[in-house]
């Protein structure tokens, strides 16, 4: 019953059906721990190892479902649930490393690639993923503390925002003659302008609808005609 569960499941994950495989995944794990759990008397190693093997699997398969959902922490959690039962699941390892990167966790992955090198120390594909994230490591300084790393935080979102609006001001079309224009500073010269435009409403409560011209008026004499 849970081989052919099993089985659909692998089906479903080929079909890109990833919520539903990963129900099954989990139906099949659940029944594979209480299983484990309950049957104390086991004395044949190997069948002990095999059904350790199903677990394991089960739980790399949930943690591959996990992270094509995009469900990225959840899917390094699977990844630390099979390297609970072998440390030296270099699957598992990669796995999480790669999941880490996207949460960037940067040294928690490379911890992991660490390990993947003492594992396999001949390997060029983890020497190169190690001089990566050290690169990446340097790149990307580490806060000293929380409220640094929450003042961090809160200016990438204020950049964030100006960007949005400078952007969002970008898309209007631009009237023709008028293409010289930096309408992504529209708003400060609107401010800058303003009291200008007070005061000349100021002047226009004195006669509206007039234009309004400054000049002299001279008196010039009349004489009778004769």
């Amino acid at each position: 019953m849970a081989a052919a569960a099993v089985e659909s499941a692998h089906c479903l994950y080929r079909e890109g059906k990833h919520e539903e495989a990963l129900r099954l995944y989990s139906d099949a794990l659940e029944e594979a721990l209480k299983d484990l759990k309950e049957d104390t008397s086991l004395k044949d190693l190997k069948e002990e190892a095999l059904k350790l093997k199903m677990i394991i699997a089960l739980h790399s398969n949930r943690a591959a479902c996990f992270l094509k959902m995009h469900r990225f922490r959840q899917a390094a959690d699977e990844c630390t649930a099979v390297l609970e039962l072998d440390h030296d699941h270099t699957g598992a390892l990669m796995l999480r490393a790669q999941t880490l990167v996207t949460l960037r966790d940067y040294q928690s992955a490379l911890f992991d690639v660490n390990r993947l090198i003492h594992i396999t120390p001949h390997s060029h594909i983890y020497h190169h993923l190690r001089a990566r994230l050290k690169t990446q490591l340097s790149l990307a300084p580490i806060p000293e503390s929380q409220e640094e790393l929450e003042e961090e935080q809160q200016h990438q979102q204020k950049q964030a925002s100006k960007a949005q609006i400078n952007g969002a001001w970008e898309t209007i079309p631009k009237p023709k003659g008028h293409s010289g224009l930096d309408y992504s500073r529209w708003d400060k010269v609107q401010d800058a302008s303003s009291e200008d435009d007070s005061d000349n409403d100021d002047d226009d409560d004195d006669e509206p609808g007039q234009p309004q011209y400054r000049f002299r008026l001279r008196t010039v004499s009349m004489r009778p005609v004769k």
